[in-house]
């Protein structure tokens, strides 16, 4: 293996210690090339970044994909072609379950496939985390071995080679840090939930929560987590699938400068209400075990690797009195006005143009927000005024794929439905507006924002100081354009690039392109 270190390639100044996910990545690999693998079919992604990274410093055959289902077969052709085993290699999440079609064809062909999987760490097992499924054993009986590795050593030697194997490798945030420090010990007399599984409480008293984070809300629970909320009186960081962002009754203590307002703000006490957060914020809660979380969940998941008080119905709560007021982020005003600020300085930026659209969506439409950027930058820039959206996303394993095919099938008896998807997100579900035809007759938006690649992976503090033929990989950059795909389905195709919207026809693919140098200009400014 012909390795070129990082510090080397990247420049002076950018030595630095490496991390458990680049040794247990550089062990993987090795582990590979002992094994006999030459060959590897990359899917990029947040979580697999440490094992990209590792195979392009070696020097290995690497061939970029987007799509892990054709990822896998195309791995397939190469060991039918070399006789030899070739890897598979894929993020976290569903995109685990896409290799599994080529994984049974492998099986029944005898052929070398290796399925390399990144994992979230196993702690977070059962927690319903971001991207976090049950990976291990996911092949059954498809794969003739398997391998689940959190660190140390690797060794593939007892694979004869007679069919798939599946080699799943738990990383811990990839590249920037270690593991999370262990939580704080439970205050006395409390009891800890099991991983996994919810825990009645009736009734239970809280501390006063410092901060309260909405996640997706039944529709039908809405009302009732208004009318808490309401009393509760504290800061209020909310997702556009809660149905609660733009209510009127909170926006006095609504966070809407976004999470960047909570940078350096104290917290003692946090409560979580409905499905795991979209916010980086959330996940970030990991790595401050001096802050006690509560969960009031709806759909049985913490949401985090470490423990949380589990609160079955937040009825049940009674929030003791605040020892000290709760307060606004102290630099909530300032974020808000430089966001505000931002987005009118590049009004062609991506957030700017997603603020807009959002804007101009008709009162009382569908709004389905695609996987992973669409639904952040719509928390970020959409406008607070309430005008009745009902919001959707899939928003359980996080995946990218599907996501087309979720809308179409979420939104088959509305009247009037946005679904907007990056460019990525579209490129999976190709084939999925074969449906439109079969639907009723309605008005249907079919949003993509086109930026060129996954430009989510361009803003990731890991991937910032690798050379730019890495972001070719991490990002899986395109000069691909989507008029020919809408033709093809007997789509209209409309290009938008910011000010106002012509008139759509119906069903229509609305392709937004925004400004790179805006875009860049816009999250400098943000900070």
């Amino acid at each position: 293996m012909a390795r070129i270190g990082l510090e080397a390639e990247c420049g002076e100044g950018l030595a630095r210690a490496v991390t458990c996910s680049e040794q247990l990545a550089r062990s993987v690999i090795s582990a590979c090339w002992r094994r006999g693998v030459r060959e590897f079919v990359v899917c990029p992604g947040s979580r697999d970044s440490p094992l990209i990274l590792e195979i392009l410093r070696s020097g290995l055959k690497a061939h970029p994909f987007v799509d892990e289902r054709a990822a896998a077969f195309f791995a397939l052709g190469r060991t039918m072609d070399a006789r030899c085993p070739v890897a598979v290699v894929t993020t976290s999440g569903t995109a685990v379950a896409e290799l599994l079609p080529a994984v049974v064809e492998a099986l029944y062909q005898r052929l070398p496939l290796l399925c390399l999987t990144a994992d979230r760490p196993a702690s977070f097992r059962g927690s319903g985390a971001p991207q976090t499924i049950e990976q291990r054993g996911i092949f059954c009986l498809y794969a003739v071995e398997s391998w689940d590795v959190s660190a140390g050593a690797v060794d593939l030697s007892r694979w004869e080679g007679n069919g798939p194997a599946h080699l799943n490798v738990c990383l811990s945030d990839p590249l920037l840090s270690d593991p999370p420090p262990e939580p704080a010990p439970m205050p006395e007399g409390e009891s800890v939930p099991a991983r996994g599984r919810k825990r009645k409480h009736f009734p239970v008293q809280m501390p006063h929560p410092d901060l309260v984070i909405l996640g997706g809300l039944p529709r039908e629970d809405r009302e009732r987590v208004l009318a808490r909320l309401t009393e509760v009186r504290c800061p209020i960081l909310a997702d556009a699938m809660s149905g609660l962002r733009e209510a009127p009754e909170l926006q006095g203590w609504m966070i809407r400068g976004g999470e960047r307002s909570l940078r350096g703000h104290p917290l003692r006490t946090v409560l979580r209400i409905g499905a795991v957060p979209t916010f980086r914020f959330w996940r970030d809660l990991e790595d401050r075990p001096e802050v006690s979380i509560w969960s009031v969940e709806c759909h049985g998941f913490r949401g985090l690797g470490r423990d949380a008080f589990c609160v079955e119905q937040l009825d049940s709560i009674h929030f003791q009195p605040a020892a000290v007021p709760p307060v606004m982020p102290p630099n909530e005003s300032a974020v808000r006005a430089r966001l505000e600020e931002a987005l009118l300085r590049y009004p062609h930026s991506e957030p700017a143009l997603m603020g807009g659209l959002a804007s101009l969506i008709p009162s009382g439409a569908r709004v389905f927000l695609g996987n992973s950027l669409p639904v952040r930058e719509w928390n970020l820039a959409a406008p607070y005024a309430d005008r009745g959206h009902l919001t959707g996303a899939n928003r359980g394993a996080n995946g990218i794929d599907g996501n087309l095919s979720t809308f179409f099938g979420w939104s088959a008896e509305a009247g009037e439905s946005w679904g907007i998807f990056g460019d990525l997100t579209t490129i999976y579900d190709l084939n999925a507006p074969w449906i439109v035809p079969h639907l009723p007759a309605a008005k249907r938006r079919i949003v993509v924002f086109n930026n060129g690649g996954g430009k989510i992976f361009a803003r990731l503090p890991s991937l910032h100081r690798v050379p730019e033929d890495y972001k070719t990989f991490t990002e899986s950059r395109h000069t691909l354009r989507f008029q020919r795909w809408a033709g093809f389905w007997g789509l209209a195709h409309v290009e938008w690039r910011g000010g106002a919207l012509p008139d759509l026809p119906d069903p229509v693919v609305l392709e937004v392109i925004p400004d790179d140098a805006q875009t860049e200009g816009f999250w400098e400014a943000m900070g």
